[in-house]
């Protein structure tokens, strides 16, 4: 008894720890902390939820949070995509089949903000001869310089093996994942400039101020610089740009050099309705996106079965796979109790016909009751042998019927069998 009850005390100290744990997690994750910052899933000042919430409440604004690849996600090219906290170094390293999703949502009527970290600083630089300036597919048809430089092979065999690993799709493939300069591929700079104590306050430019708040708090020193004129400026902050506009197909792109004004603390504080609605444009599909920040969803097996709704099947399975452990582990068949000296029978688990006998007869016959069964199987067959009834079968059947009605222990048991055996074999001497 003591032992059991320190299994059931450690049993509840680990189910006391466990939901401990739980409600350590379910605290943290509440918060939001554990993401990273910017991100709308985050409740305390560094998030963006407060945002996310509320443009959700607005009536025919539909929501959703990105994990993902954008080109994947229904009317893309009719939303307005958020990237809040965006590193300045993955301005240069994104990979040119994201970059031509992005295009293409842009050019569709989509609208992409770009939000940076406050004093990301400038991106890498990074010398990619690759980078199109002017968006367009310029590589060479594949196949015609290769085939200029490549010797003549020495087999008929080894050229069609050759003209096999040399397949287009193949170069797609690795063109798709070359990085790419956003900078060259828009035509855009990114400079770092620190400012005087205290730092001024954005204004809008011109054509803005309409639309956009007189004065408005910015914690970067980053500003922006457009070639060609192909980027409008939106507000400027002692003079440089911090926020520009650049027209895309039927879309538009927005370069933000800081992400503070659409943090859940300025949603307290700095509120500016004005400016996040004509981020937010025209569009009533807003998407914020949380891969860039690294939180990225993995389909495993948990999220396929939340998916399907095979939360029962799960469940199903479960307790099937318990009830079969449960089988293995303990017999189902009832032993017989011994009663008599009240010890319980024991279970053997036979392994041919002889030992399999033996474990019915335990489970069967009580071992009081075994010298009698035993007789009378001995009665009912001794006529069709040499043994025939006599004075021997009286003997032994007066001396088992003796111990009938009494308390029999396992000796007294054994002593009986051996003076029936030595019965037994008088007669046999006999013979």
């Amino acid at each position: 008894m003591r032992t059991n009850y320190k299994t059931i005390l450690l049993l509840i100290v680990l189910l006391a720890f466990a939901a401990g744990i739980a409600r350590l997690f379910a605290l943290r994750f509440s918060a939001g902390d554990v993401y990273p910052p910017y991100s709308s899933l985050r409740s305390d000042p560094l998030g963006t939820k407060v945002l996310y919430e509320s443009l959700g409440g607005l009536p025919g604004i539909d929501m959703e949070r990105n994990y993902g690849d954008e080109d994947r996600i229904a009317g893309a090219e009719r939303a307005t995509f958020f990237y809040f906290g965006l590193s300045a170094h993955m301005l240069s390293a994104m990979q040119e089949r994201d970059v031509r999703a992005l295009e293409r949502i842009a050019a569709g009527g989509g609208r992409l903000v770009f939000c940076l970290l406050p004093d990301a600083g400038p991106p890498v630089e990074r010398d990619n001869d690759n980078n199109d300036d002017d968006m367009e597919d310029t590589e060479k048809p594949a196949g015609k310089e290769e085939a200029a430089k490549r010797e003549e092979p020495a087999s008929p065999e080894e050229s069609a093996n050759q003209a096999k690993s040399e397949k287009p799709e193949i170069k797609k493939d690795k063109k798709a994942l070359r990085p790419v300069d956003l900078r060259k591929r828009w035509k855009f700079d990114l400079a770092h400039a620190a400012s005087g104590s205290p730092p001024p306050q954005a204004l809008p430019a011109a054509g803005f101020a309409a639309v956009l708040p007189s004065g408005l708090t910015w914690h970067a020193d980053s500003h922006l610089s457009g070639e060609g004129g192909v980027w409008t400026p939106v507000c400027i902050r002692d003079g440089r740009t911090v926020m520009a506009e650049r027209k895309f197909g039927r879309g538009s792109i927005v370069i933000a050099t800081d992400s503070f004004f659409a943090s859940n603390e300025a949603m307290a504080g700095e509120r500016h309705p004005e400016l996040l609605a004509w981020l937010a444009g025209a569009n009533k599909k807003i998407v914020f996106d949380e891969t860039h920040l690294g939180i990225r969803e993995n389909k495993g097996v948990v999220s396929l079965f939340r998916e399907y709704r095979l939360e029962g099947l799960g469940a199903a399975v479960l307790v099937l796979g318990l009830l079969f452990i449960w089988k293995n582990a303990f017999s189902l068949v009832p032993t017989a109790s011994g009663r008599e000296n009240g010890e319980e029978g024991e279970t053997a688990a036979g392994r041919d016909y002889i030992s399999g006998f033996a474990g019915i007869l335990r489970r069967t016959v009580s071992p009081s009751a075994l010298l009698t069964v035993c007789l009378a199987e001995w009665e009912r067959t001794a006529g069709t042998g040499r043994l025939r009834a006599g004075e021997k079968k009286e003997r032994i059947g007066k001396l088992i019927r003796a111990q009938q009605g009494q308390r029999t222990g396992e000796d007294k048991i054994v002593a009986i069998y051996r003076a029936a055996a030595k019965i037994l074999a008088e007669r046999k001497t006999h013979d």
